[in-house]
């Protein structure tokens, strides 16, 4: 027992699991409630614009995996002071960036609403001020994670989800709808940021002069970024889509199977996030890593097995407990949905696995399936079960892809 508490991954995943666990269920309160309070044509406009969230969040997951690789490098090395400029010169950038975006969606929001067949288009800019603020929030969440605080960031996730719940719950009572909803994301994120800032104060005793490494940090995002946009994809783009093409009611039932399935990737998403920082960190050293894969494979797969067989179990129980009746024709879709969100939590393991290492190639295979995946919907979407049927395919496939890309690594 003093071995296993003793792995840094185990004990490093323990304690992000017990604060992302506790944040996940306050999340899934908050899907569960909005459910309820809204109801499914509300609720199904809110999770499309959540599922837009996601792809556009591509950018600051993008970066904040790139900055764990930098931070980590420059931790080995002793180099904080090039931990401070990168600091410095990503908040900036990112000011910038996150301005523009919230100009653009202004200039654009109609359109955006007029696709996601809402009639309001004030949500569409609240999220982007949101968004804007994931834009700085992910710099300090990668520093962070470099130098292994998961417990503040557990804390800080809690923190965060008890705001975004208590603003929610009174803002869509007094009547704020959607917007109320959506802008309790925002509110709830801007405090919890402000404070990530207390545990990097020690930057401050190093100096800002070093010349940043942008041409190699922006070399190694790239790849980065298709690997997160595919990946992200993957789980967003079928509600979008659904959404586009199918019924209010239609679309609010497949929001609450897509919510449900989701808790497969949630519930063990912290486990790449903690063995990331962990690989990259002995793969600059030189070190052993790869029992840290297998180890992460072990805890994601028995994670995933469990809730599936539950969902295969007891679908209309789950969702009547957690949804209300209102949502039970989607009970029998809940089964293959949790297989498909099953593979998608493995691949995006052994996607995180082969970023931490440099082999940024395995971005073209995840670009492949979420382009097919897309493109399938778009050609065929006769029914719900249809649209599932595809993800699930084209996970199969990625998934096995990404095995005998690993397979072939290892024999080179």
């Amino acid at each position: 027992m003093k071995k296993i508490f003793k792995n840094p991954l185990f004990s490093g995943s323990l304690i992000f699991l017990i604060g992302t666990m506790v944040a996940n269920f306050g999340n899934y309160l908050y899907h569960l409630l909005m459910g309820r309070m809204l109801g499914p044509k509300d609720y199904g406009a809110l999770t499309s614009l959540i599922s837009l969230a996601y792809l556009l969040s591509v950018i600051s997951t993008t970066f904040l995996t790139t900055v764990v690789k930098f931070v980590t490098k420059y931790k080995v090395k002793n180099q904080f002071s090039k931990i401070l400029s990168l600091f410095l010169g990503l908040i900036k950038i990112f000011g910038l960036v996150g301005i523009f975006l919230v100009i653009a969606f202004f200039v654009l929001k109609e359109k955006i609403a007029s696709f996601l067949n809402l009639q309001d288009s004030l949500p569409v800019l609240i999220l982007a001020f949101w968004m804007s603020l994931s834009l700085l929030s992910f710099i300090n969440d990668g520093i962070l994670r470099g130098f292994l605080k998961f417990g503040f960031l557990s804390f800080n996730s809690v923190f965060a989800t008890i705001l975004k719940l208590i603003l929610a719950v009174f803002l869509v009572k007094i009547g704020f709808g959607v917007r109320g909803s959506l802008g309790a994301i925002f509110l709830g994120s801007l405090l919890p940021y402000f404070l990530s800032f207390y545990p990097l104060r020690f930057l401050g005793k190093y100096k800002n002069g070093e010349k940043n490494e942008w041409r190699e940090f922006f070399g190694f995002s790239g790849p980065v970024m298709v690997a997160t946009l595919s990946l992200t994809s993957l789980y967003s783009s079928d509600v979008i889509l659904v959404k586009h093409f199918f019924p209010s009611f239609e679309a609010g039932l497949y929001s609450a199977i897509s919510v449900l399935g989701k808790i497969v990737f949630f519930a063990s998403g912290v486990v790449p996030a903690v063995m990331f920082p962990l690989v990259s960190e002995r793969f600059e050293n030189g070190g052993k890593y790869r029992h840290f894969l297998n180890q992460s494979f072990l805890i994601v797969g028995g994670v995933s097995f469990l809730i599936t067989i539950i969902y295969f179990l007891f679908p209309s129980l789950m969702i009547k407990i957690l949804y209300g009746s209102s949502y039970l024709k989607a009970s029998g879709y809940l089964g293959i949905f949790a297989i498909f969100i099953s593979l998608f939590s493995l691949s995006n393991l052994l996607v995180n696995f082969f970023l931490s290492v440099g082999k940024t190639q395995v971005a073209g295979i995840c670009l492949f399936a979420a382009f097919l995946q897309i493109i399938l919907i778009f050609l065929f979407h006769r029914s719900l079960l249809e649209v599932i049927k595809i993800s699930l395919v084209v996970t199969v496939l990625l998934f096995l892809s990404l095995m005998i890309f690993l397979k072939k690594n290892e024999k080179g």
